[in-house]
Protein backbone atom coordinates (compact mmCIF):
# COMPACT_ATOMS: atom_id res chain seq x y z
CA UNK A 1 0.00 0.00 0.00
CA UNK A 2 3.03 2.44 1.00
CA UNK A 3 5.20 1.55 -1.93
CA UNK A 4 1.59 1.97 -4.18
CA UNK A 5 1.06 5.44 -2.50
CA UNK A 6 4.28 6.52 -3.07
CA UNK A 7 4.15 5.70 -6.95
CA UNK A 8 1.11 7.83 -6.91
CA UNK A 9 2.50 10.71 -5.23
CA UNK A 10 6.30 11.38 -6.23
CA UNK A 11 6.28 13.64 -3.04
CA UNK A 12 5.81 10.81 -0.96
CA UNK A 13 8.54 9.91 1.65
CA UNK A 14 10.62 12.62 0.75
CA UNK A 15 10.87 16.38 1.36
CA UNK A 16 8.29 18.49 -0.08
CA UNK A 17 9.31 21.68 -1.79
CA UNK A 18 9.84 24.72 0.06
CA UNK A 19 6.76 27.58 -0.64
CA UNK A 20 3.23 27.38 -2.19
CA UNK A 21 -0.51 26.45 -1.10
CA UNK A 22 -1.56 23.22 -0.44
CA UNK A 23 -2.61 20.90 -2.32
CA UNK A 24 -6.35 21.14 -3.29
CA UNK A 25 -7.71 24.31 -4.62
CA UNK A 26 -10.32 24.20 -1.69
CA UNK A 27 -9.58 27.91 -0.82
CA UNK A 28 -10.44 29.11 -4.50
CA UNK A 29 -14.26 28.68 -2.46
CA UNK A 30 -13.87 31.31 -1.25
CA UNK A 31 -13.91 33.24 -4.28
CA UNK A 32 -18.07 32.47 -4.86
CA UNK A 33 -19.03 35.88 -2.58
CA UNK A 34 -17.32 38.11 -4.68
CA UNK A 35 -18.37 36.67 -8.14
CA UNK A 36 -21.90 39.46 -8.10
CA UNK A 37 -18.64 41.81 -8.95
CA UNK A 38 -18.75 40.38 -12.30
CA UNK A 39 -21.99 42.30 -13.23
CA UNK A 40 -21.32 45.67 -11.99
CA UNK A 41 -20.12 47.00 -15.45
CA UNK A 42 -18.13 50.11 -15.67
CA UNK A 43 -18.42 53.15 -13.49
CA UNK A 44 -16.82 56.53 -13.21
CA UNK A 45 -13.00 56.75 -14.49
CA UNK A 46 -13.53 53.71 -16.36
CA UNK A 47 -15.67 55.53 -18.81
CA UNK A 48 -12.96 57.96 -19.15
CA UNK A 49 -10.25 55.44 -19.52
CA UNK A 50 -12.06 53.77 -22.11
CA UNK A 51 -13.30 57.16 -24.31
CA UNK A 52 -9.34 57.96 -23.72
CA UNK A 53 -8.32 54.37 -25.86
CA UNK A 54 -11.25 54.52 -28.59
CA UNK A 55 -9.99 57.88 -29.33
CA UNK A 56 -6.45 57.44 -29.17
CA UNK A 57 -5.59 53.41 -29.07
CA UNK A 58 -3.01 52.41 -28.41
CA UNK A 59 -0.82 55.73 -29.17
CA UNK A 60 -2.71 56.46 -25.42
CA UNK A 61 -0.42 53.42 -24.05
CA UNK A 62 2.36 54.60 -25.49
CA UNK A 63 1.80 58.60 -24.14
CA UNK A 64 1.31 56.91 -20.60
CA UNK A 65 5.72 55.71 -21.08
CA UNK A 66 5.90 59.78 -20.66
CA UNK A 67 2.69 61.67 -19.27
CA UNK A 68 2.77 64.82 -20.48
CA UNK A 69 2.38 67.30 -17.06
CA UNK A 70 0.62 64.26 -15.51
CA UNK A 71 0.86 63.66 -11.84
CA UNK A 72 1.34 59.66 -12.28
CA UNK A 73 3.55 57.25 -14.31
CA UNK A 74 1.26 54.25 -14.61
CA UNK A 75 1.67 52.87 -18.18
CA UNK A 76 1.21 49.10 -17.13
CA UNK A 77 -2.61 49.51 -16.47
CA UNK A 78 -3.22 51.30 -19.33
CA UNK A 79 -1.45 48.59 -21.28
CA UNK A 80 -4.07 45.91 -19.38
CA UNK A 81 -7.18 48.05 -20.10
CA UNK A 82 -6.31 48.42 -23.50
CA UNK A 83 -5.31 44.95 -24.15
CA UNK A 84 -8.98 44.43 -22.74
CA UNK A 85 -10.46 46.41 -24.70
CA UNK A 86 -8.95 45.19 -27.99
CA UNK A 87 -10.22 41.64 -26.72
CA UNK A 88 -13.31 41.86 -25.64
CA UNK A 89 -14.88 45.43 -26.38
CA UNK A 90 -16.80 47.22 -24.59
CA UNK A 91 -18.12 44.22 -22.58
CA UNK A 92 -18.06 45.06 -18.53
CA UNK A 93 -18.14 41.54 -17.64
CA UNK A 94 -15.10 40.09 -19.33
CA UNK A 95 -13.35 43.09 -17.91
CA UNK A 96 -14.57 42.03 -14.52
CA UNK A 97 -13.73 38.77 -15.15
CA UNK A 98 -10.08 39.60 -15.77
CA UNK A 99 -9.56 41.70 -13.23
CA UNK A 100 -11.22 39.14 -10.77
CA UNK A 101 -8.54 36.82 -12.11
CA UNK A 102 -5.89 38.73 -11.25
CA UNK A 103 -6.93 39.13 -7.57
CA UNK A 104 -6.96 35.25 -7.38
CA UNK A 105 -3.90 35.53 -8.91
CA UNK A 106 -2.91 37.70 -5.88
CA UNK A 107 -4.35 35.39 -2.92
CA UNK A 108 -2.91 32.52 -4.53
CA UNK A 109 0.99 34.52 -4.06
CA UNK A 110 -0.08 35.29 -0.57
CA UNK A 111 -0.87 31.52 0.19
CA UNK A 112 2.75 31.15 -1.69
CA UNK A 113 4.34 33.37 0.55
CA UNK A 114 2.50 32.48 3.87
CA UNK A 115 3.76 28.65 2.90
CA UNK A 116 7.35 30.04 2.38
CA UNK A 117 7.55 32.52 5.66
CA UNK A 118 6.01 28.92 7.67
CA UNK A 119 8.81 27.06 6.08
CA UNK A 120 7.45 23.64 5.83
CA UNK A 121 5.56 21.37 3.34
CA UNK A 122 3.25 23.16 1.27
CA UNK A 123 2.55 20.50 -0.78
CA UNK A 124 1.53 18.32 2.08
CA UNK A 125 -1.41 18.21 4.91
CA UNK A 126 1.32 19.66 7.00
CA UNK A 127 1.11 23.13 8.72
CA UNK A 128 2.62 25.05 6.17
CA UNK A 129 0.62 23.79 3.91
CA UNK A 130 -2.73 24.51 6.09
CA UNK A 131 -1.44 27.97 6.83
CA UNK A 132 -1.00 28.70 3.19
CA UNK A 133 -4.43 27.36 2.03
CA UNK A 134 -6.22 29.79 5.16
CA UNK A 135 -4.11 32.83 3.75
CA UNK A 136 -5.06 32.45 0.32
CA UNK A 137 -8.33 31.96 1.14
CA UNK A 138 -8.49 35.17 3.88
CA UNK A 139 -7.12 37.29 0.95
CA UNK A 140 -9.73 36.96 -1.18
CA UNK A 141 -12.81 37.40 1.85
CA UNK A 142 -10.74 40.27 3.52
CA UNK A 143 -14.23 42.47 3.10
CA UNK A 144 -12.12 46.34 3.39
CA UNK A 145 -11.11 45.42 0.01
CA UNK A 146 -14.09 45.12 -2.66
CA UNK A 147 -13.13 48.43 -4.12
CA UNK A 148 -10.40 46.88 -5.66
CA UNK A 149 -11.61 44.37 -8.15
CA UNK A 150 -15.52 45.92 -7.99
CA UNK A 151 -13.96 49.22 -9.41
CA UNK A 152 -11.98 48.37 -12.85
CA UNK A 153 -9.75 51.43 -12.04
CA UNK A 154 -8.38 50.04 -9.32
CA UNK A 155 -6.43 48.03 -12.24
CA UNK A 156 -3.27 50.17 -11.08
CA UNK A 157 -3.85 48.70 -7.89
CA UNK A 158 -4.64 45.01 -8.36
CA UNK A 159 -0.68 44.67 -10.66
CA UNK A 160 0.44 46.63 -7.91
CA UNK A 161 -0.90 44.32 -5.37
CA UNK A 162 0.54 40.78 -7.15
CA UNK A 163 3.81 42.31 -8.60
CA UNK A 164 4.97 43.51 -5.03
CA UNK A 165 3.68 39.96 -3.62
CA UNK A 166 5.60 38.76 -6.35
CA UNK A 167 8.90 40.77 -5.45
CA UNK A 168 8.72 39.38 -1.76
CA UNK A 169 8.79 35.83 -3.14
CA UNK A 170 11.50 36.13 -5.01
CA UNK A 171 13.46 38.04 -2.75
CA UNK A 172 12.28 35.24 -0.31
CA UNK A 173 13.55 32.17 -3.05
CA UNK A 174 16.69 34.54 -4.00
CA UNK A 175 18.25 35.46 -0.48
CA UNK A 176 18.48 31.09 0.08
CA UNK A 177 20.02 29.93 -3.73
CA UNK A 178 22.95 32.15 -4.56
CA UNK A 179 21.93 33.05 -8.39
CA UNK A 180 22.72 35.95 -10.61
CA UNK A 181 19.86 34.86 -13.09
CA UNK A 182 17.15 34.82 -10.33
CA UNK A 183 18.68 37.93 -8.65
CA UNK A 184 18.29 40.01 -12.66
CA UNK A 185 14.48 38.44 -12.93
CA UNK A 186 14.35 39.90 -9.02
CA UNK A 187 15.38 43.27 -10.53
CA UNK A 188 13.18 42.97 -13.73
CA UNK A 189 10.05 42.38 -11.47
CA UNK A 190 10.54 45.31 -8.76
CA UNK A 191 11.13 47.92 -11.58
CA UNK A 192 7.96 46.75 -13.43
CA UNK A 193 6.14 46.98 -10.30
CA UNK A 194 6.85 50.61 -9.98
CA UNK A 195 5.21 51.12 -13.18
CA UNK A 196 1.90 49.95 -12.25
CA UNK A 197 1.48 51.87 -9.09
CA UNK A 198 3.52 54.11 -6.35
CA UNK A 199 2.42 51.50 -3.68
CA UNK A 200 4.67 48.65 -4.98
CA UNK A 201 7.75 50.96 -3.23
CA UNK A 202 6.32 49.55 -0.28
CA UNK A 203 8.11 46.00 -0.93
CA UNK A 204 11.57 47.43 -0.92
CA UNK A 205 10.93 48.84 2.56
CA UNK A 206 9.18 45.56 3.41
CA UNK A 207 12.24 43.65 2.56
CA UNK A 208 14.80 46.05 4.44
CA UNK A 209 12.38 45.26 7.36
CA UNK A 210 11.93 41.92 7.22
CA UNK A 211 16.27 41.72 7.02
CA UNK A 212 16.93 43.95 9.84
CA UNK A 213 13.75 41.95 12.31
CA UNK A 214 15.56 39.44 14.02
CA UNK A 215 14.34 36.05 13.35
CA UNK A 216 11.43 36.90 11.20
CA UNK A 217 13.05 35.24 8.12
CA UNK A 218 14.77 32.30 8.50
CA UNK A 219 18.56 31.80 8.48
CA UNK A 220 20.66 32.24 4.93
CA UNK A 221 23.82 33.08 3.44
CA UNK A 222 25.33 36.29 3.40
CA UNK A 223 25.71 36.64 0.39
CA UNK A 224 22.36 35.72 -0.54
CA UNK A 225 20.85 38.18 1.44
CA UNK A 226 23.61 40.82 -0.35
CA UNK A 227 22.75 39.86 -3.67
CA UNK A 228 18.75 39.47 -3.36
CA UNK A 229 18.28 42.50 -1.10
CA UNK A 230 20.64 44.51 -4.01
CA UNK A 231 18.80 43.44 -6.79
CA UNK A 232 15.49 44.63 -5.57
CA UNK A 233 16.76 47.76 -4.48
CA UNK A 234 18.51 48.04 -7.80
CA UNK A 235 14.93 47.57 -9.41
CA UNK A 236 13.38 49.76 -7.40
CA UNK A 237 15.80 52.79 -7.43
CA UNK A 238 15.68 52.16 -11.30
CA UNK A 239 12.19 52.81 -11.62
CA UNK A 240 12.13 55.93 -9.10
CA UNK A 241 14.89 57.35 -11.62
CA UNK A 242 12.50 56.69 -14.50
CA UNK A 243 9.75 58.41 -12.37
CA UNK A 244 11.83 61.60 -11.61
CA UNK A 245 13.27 62.03 -14.95
CA UNK A 246 9.58 61.48 -16.67
CA UNK A 247 7.59 63.64 -14.40
CA UNK A 248 10.52 65.91 -13.41
CA UNK A 249 9.90 65.05 -9.63
CA UNK A 250 7.92 63.05 -7.49
CA UNK A 251 4.79 63.50 -8.86
CA UNK A 252 1.67 63.42 -6.63
CA UNK A 253 -2.34 64.81 -6.90
CA UNK A 254 -1.59 68.33 -6.70
CA UNK A 255 -2.25 70.08 -3.12
CA UNK A 256 -0.81 66.93 -1.49
CA UNK A 257 2.41 66.84 0.66
CA UNK A 258 3.88 66.41 3.83
CA UNK A 259 1.03 67.79 5.77
CA UNK A 260 -1.15 65.51 4.28
CA UNK A 261 1.29 62.64 5.08
CA UNK A 262 1.35 63.79 8.63
CA UNK A 263 -2.52 64.05 9.10
CA UNK A 264 -2.66 60.71 7.65
CA UNK A 265 0.17 59.24 10.01
CA UNK A 266 -1.87 60.39 13.03
CA UNK A 267 -4.92 58.65 11.74
CA UNK A 268 -3.23 55.33 11.25
CA UNK A 269 -3.95 53.86 14.80
CA UNK A 270 -8.12 54.67 13.71
CA UNK A 271 -7.75 53.23 10.38
CA UNK A 272 -5.58 50.02 11.44
CA UNK A 273 -8.29 49.12 14.39
CA UNK A 274 -11.02 50.10 12.37
CA UNK A 275 -9.91 48.25 8.93
CA UNK A 276 -8.63 44.96 10.96
CA UNK A 277 -11.50 44.29 13.55
CA UNK A 278 -14.44 46.05 11.63
CA UNK A 279 -13.99 45.60 8.01
CA UNK A 280 -17.66 46.13 7.39
CA UNK A 281 -19.92 48.60 5.48
CA UNK A 282 -21.31 50.65 8.16
CA UNK A 283 -24.51 52.07 5.63
CA UNK A 284 -26.93 49.12 6.09
CA UNK A 285 -28.45 49.51 10.14
CA UNK A 286 -28.83 45.73 11.90
CA UNK A 287 -27.06 43.48 9.67
CA UNK A 288 -23.97 46.14 9.21
CA UNK A 289 -23.69 46.19 13.63
CA UNK A 290 -24.04 42.10 13.71
CA UNK A 291 -21.52 41.46 10.95
CA UNK A 292 -18.67 44.56 12.62
CA UNK A 293 -19.36 42.69 16.32
CA UNK A 294 -19.07 38.87 14.66
CA UNK A 295 -15.92 39.84 12.73
CA UNK A 296 -14.63 42.00 15.20
CA UNK A 297 -14.79 38.88 18.14
CA UNK A 298 -13.61 36.45 15.56
CA UNK A 299 -10.70 38.28 14.58
CA UNK A 300 -10.15 38.95 18.10
CA UNK A 301 -10.04 35.24 19.26
CA UNK A 302 -8.11 34.04 15.83
CA UNK A 303 -5.27 37.04 16.74
CA UNK A 304 -5.31 35.62 20.22
CA UNK A 305 -4.63 31.81 19.17
CA UNK A 306 -1.57 33.15 17.40
CA UNK A 307 -0.12 34.98 20.04
CA UNK A 308 -0.24 31.88 22.07
CA UNK A 309 0.83 29.98 19.58
CA UNK A 310 3.92 32.54 18.65
CA UNK A 311 5.43 31.45 22.09
CA UNK A 312 6.24 27.80 20.47
CA UNK A 313 5.85 28.00 17.48
CA UNK A 314 8.87 29.66 15.32
CA UNK A 315 6.50 29.57 12.32
CA UNK A 316 3.84 31.64 13.77
CA UNK A 317 5.63 33.90 14.67
CA UNK A 318 7.45 34.87 11.25
CA UNK A 319 3.78 34.60 10.03
CA UNK A 320 2.50 37.14 12.54
CA UNK A 321 5.20 39.48 12.37
CA UNK A 322 5.95 39.59 8.20
CA UNK A 323 1.66 40.28 8.39
CA UNK A 324 2.01 42.73 10.73
CA UNK A 325 4.61 44.83 9.13
CA UNK A 326 3.31 44.10 5.54
CA UNK A 327 0.08 46.01 6.62
CA UNK A 328 1.44 48.29 8.37
CA UNK A 329 4.47 49.35 5.64
CA UNK A 330 1.36 48.69 3.12
CA UNK A 331 -0.45 51.48 4.29
CA UNK A 332 2.62 54.20 4.27
CA UNK A 333 2.11 55.20 0.05
CA UNK A 334 -1.14 55.73 0.65
CA UNK A 335 -0.80 58.03 3.96
CA UNK A 336 -1.49 62.01 2.45
CA UNK A 337 -4.87 59.98 1.00
CA UNK A 338 -6.19 58.28 4.54
CA UNK A 339 -9.21 58.71 5.84
CA UNK A 340 -10.65 56.56 8.67
CA UNK A 341 -13.35 55.26 5.98
CA UNK A 342 -10.87 53.71 3.45
CA UNK A 343 -12.12 49.88 4.21
CA UNK A 344 -15.19 50.86 2.59
CA UNK A 345 -14.89 53.96 0.66
CA UNK A 346 -11.01 54.10 -0.83
CA UNK A 347 -10.48 49.94 -0.70
CA UNK A 348 -8.31 49.98 -3.51
CA UNK A 349 -5.63 51.33 -0.50
CA UNK A 350 -5.40 48.40 1.34
CA UNK A 351 -4.54 45.94 -0.88
CA UNK A 352 -1.08 45.11 0.45
CA UNK A 353 -3.04 45.91 4.05
CA UNK A 354 -5.25 43.01 3.00
CA UNK A 355 -2.74 40.57 2.53
CA UNK A 356 -0.85 41.30 5.79
CA UNK A 357 -3.84 41.03 7.32
CA UNK A 358 -4.61 37.58 5.78
CA UNK A 359 -0.84 36.18 7.25
CA UNK A 360 -1.98 37.55 10.48
CA UNK A 361 -4.95 35.08 10.80
CA UNK A 362 -3.58 32.42 9.03
CA UNK A 363 -0.77 31.79 11.38
CA UNK A 364 -2.17 30.27 13.89
CA UNK A 365 -2.65 27.32 11.70
CA UNK A 366 0.93 27.14 11.29
CA UNK A 367 1.32 25.90 14.99
CA UNK A 368 -1.84 24.62 15.15
CA UNK A 369 -0.72 20.63 16.05
CA UNK A 370 -2.90 17.68 15.40
CA UNK A 371 -6.27 16.73 17.86
CA UNK A 372 -8.45 19.42 19.64
CA UNK A 373 -5.67 22.26 19.16
CA UNK A 374 -6.02 22.06 15.57
CA UNK A 375 -9.76 21.72 14.99
CA UNK A 376 -10.30 24.81 17.58
CA UNK A 377 -7.92 26.67 15.17
CA UNK A 378 -10.00 25.13 11.80
CA UNK A 379 -13.52 26.39 13.72
CA UNK A 380 -12.17 30.15 14.60
CA UNK A 381 -10.81 30.83 11.10
CA UNK A 382 -13.90 28.83 9.60
CA UNK A 383 -15.78 31.54 11.88
CA UNK A 384 -13.27 34.46 10.51
CA UNK A 385 -14.20 33.39 6.73
CA UNK A 386 -17.81 33.43 6.87
CA UNK A 387 -18.41 36.68 8.94
CA UNK A 388 -16.02 38.04 6.20
CA UNK A 389 -17.92 36.50 3.33
CA UNK A 390 -20.78 37.94 4.77
CA UNK A 391 -19.49 41.28 5.07
CA UNK A 392 -18.17 40.73 1.36
CA UNK A 393 -21.32 40.39 0.32
CA UNK A 394 -22.85 43.33 2.09
CA UNK A 395 -19.91 45.21 1.02
CA UNK A 396 -20.96 44.47 -2.62
CA UNK A 397 -24.55 45.76 -2.35
CA UNK A 398 -23.79 49.28 -2.87
CA UNK A 399 -21.87 48.52 -6.33
CA UNK A 400 -24.78 46.81 -7.51
CA UNK A 401 -26.83 49.36 -6.83
CA UNK A 402 -24.56 52.08 -8.10
CA UNK A 403 -25.12 49.88 -11.45
CA UNK A 404 -28.35 50.11 -11.00
CA UNK A 405 -27.99 54.00 -11.24
CA UNK A 406 -25.93 54.11 -13.92
CA UNK A 407 -28.30 52.05 -16.43
CA UNK A 408 -31.10 54.02 -15.14
CA UNK A 409 -29.46 56.96 -16.27
CA UNK A 410 -27.83 55.40 -19.80
CA UNK A 411 -31.45 53.68 -20.29
CA UNK A 412 -33.39 57.06 -20.07
CA UNK A 413 -31.01 58.72 -22.56
CA UNK A 414 -31.23 55.78 -24.71
CA UNK A 415 -34.74 56.45 -25.34
CA UNK A 416 -34.65 59.74 -25.35
CA UNK A 417 -31.99 60.64 -27.78
CA UNK A 418 -32.69 58.45 -30.73
CA UNK A 419 -34.07 61.22 -32.94
CA UNK A 420 -31.42 63.37 -35.03
CA UNK A 421 -29.67 66.54 -33.79
CA UNK A 422 -27.81 67.63 -31.01
CA UNK A 423 -29.65 66.78 -27.75
CA UNK A 424 -28.61 68.37 -24.11
CA UNK A 425 -28.76 66.20 -21.13
CA UNK A 426 -28.26 67.46 -17.39
CA UNK A 427 -28.57 65.16 -14.57
CA UNK A 428 -29.64 66.68 -10.79
CA UNK A 429 -29.08 64.19 -7.80
CA UNK A 430 -25.86 62.40 -6.11
CA UNK A 431 -24.01 60.87 -9.21
CA UNK A 432 -20.97 60.37 -8.01
CA UNK A 433 -20.62 58.26 -5.45
CA UNK A 434 -23.60 56.20 -3.73
CA UNK A 435 -22.96 54.41 0.00
CA UNK A 436 -19.09 54.43 -1.12
CA UNK A 437 -19.39 53.24 -4.19
CA UNK A 438 -18.76 55.08 -7.53
CA UNK A 439 -21.63 55.99 -10.23
CA UNK A 440 -20.81 58.73 -12.86
CA UNK A 441 -19.58 61.45 -11.57
CA UNK A 442 -17.83 63.94 -13.87
CA UNK A 443 -17.47 60.51 -16.22
CA UNK A 444 -21.26 61.65 -17.57
CA UNK A 445 -19.88 62.94 -20.83
CA UNK A 446 -17.10 60.06 -21.42
CA UNK A 447 -20.05 57.08 -20.56
CA UNK A 448 -22.50 58.70 -23.17
CA UNK A 449 -19.89 59.34 -25.74
CA UNK A 450 -18.85 55.62 -25.48
CA UNK A 451 -22.19 53.88 -24.88
CA UNK A 452 -23.61 56.09 -28.03
CA UNK A 453 -20.71 56.95 -30.11
CA UNK A 454 -23.12 58.08 -33.22
CA UNK A 455 -25.11 60.55 -31.68
CA UNK A 456 -24.60 64.21 -30.51
CA UNK A 457 -24.94 64.20 -27.14
CA UNK A 458 -23.69 67.12 -24.74
CA UNK A 459 -23.80 66.17 -21.16
CA UNK A 460 -23.66 67.89 -17.81
CA UNK A 461 -24.83 67.18 -14.31
CA UNK A 462 -25.27 69.60 -10.61
CA UNK A 463 -22.16 67.32 -9.31
CA UNK A 464 -19.67 68.43 -11.85
CA UNK A 465 -21.36 72.39 -12.06
CA UNK A 466 -20.77 72.52 -8.42
CA UNK A 467 -17.10 70.63 -8.47
CA UNK A 468 -16.16 73.05 -11.11
CA UNK A 469 -17.49 75.89 -8.89
CA UNK A 470 -20.36 76.74 -11.48
CA UNK A 471 -23.57 77.92 -11.14
CA UNK A 472 -25.77 74.47 -10.61
CA UNK A 473 -28.75 74.62 -12.88
CA UNK A 474 -30.07 72.77 -16.62
CA UNK A 475 -29.25 74.38 -19.94
CA UNK A 476 -31.00 77.27 -21.23
CA UNK A 477 -33.07 76.59 -23.63
CA UNK A 478 -31.72 76.56 -27.53
CA UNK A 479 -33.23 76.78 -31.05
CA UNK A 480 -32.88 73.54 -32.73
CA UNK A 481 -31.24 72.21 -29.23
CA UNK A 482 -33.46 69.38 -27.69
CA UNK A 483 -33.12 69.79 -24.15
CA UNK A 484 -33.69 66.21 -21.47
CA UNK A 485 -33.38 67.08 -17.43
CA UNK A 486 -33.47 64.05 -15.41
CA UNK A 487 -32.87 63.47 -11.38
CA UNK A 488 -31.39 60.52 -10.28
CA UNK A 489 -32.82 58.53 -7.16
CA UNK A 490 -30.12 55.77 -6.63
CA UNK A 491 -30.46 53.43 -3.75
CA UNK A 492 -34.76 52.95 -3.94
CA UNK A 493 -35.41 49.72 -5.04
CA UNK A 494 -37.02 51.23 -8.23
CA UNK A 495 -34.06 53.34 -9.16
CA UNK A 496 -35.25 55.98 -11.85
CA UNK A 497 -34.46 59.13 -13.73
CA UNK A 498 -37.11 61.66 -13.59
CA UNK A 499 -37.57 64.83 -14.68
CA UNK A 500 -36.17 67.33 -11.76
CA UNK A 501 -38.41 69.74 -10.41
CA UNK A 502 -38.60 73.32 -11.21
Amino acid sequence: MREGAARRNPWAGRAAPPGGVAVGAWWILALLPLLPSLGVGFLLDDWIGLARLLDGGWGEVAAQLRPAGGPFVRPLGWLLFQVELSLFGVRGAAFHAVHLGLFLLSAWLTGRLAGRLAGGAPWSDGAAGRAGGWAAALALLYPGRIEAYAWLAAVFDLLALALGLGVLLLHLRCRRRVSPAAAAGLAAVAFTSTLAKESAYAAAVLILVWELVPGLLETAPRRGRLLSGGAAAAGFALGGLYRLTVLGGIGGYPGTGPGDAAEGLALLPEVLLRAAFTPVHPGYGARSTALAVLSAAVFAAVLAAGLLRARRSPAVRRLLLAGATLALVGLLPVLPYLRPTAHWTAGRFLTLFGAGLALVAAAPAAGAGEGRPRRLVTGALTALALAWAAATSLGLVPWREAARSRDAILDAVAGDTAGPGLHQVWVAGPINRWQGAHVLGGALDAALRVTYPNRRIEADSAFLQRLEDRPVRPPRPEPGVERHLYRCRPGTRRLECAPPAP
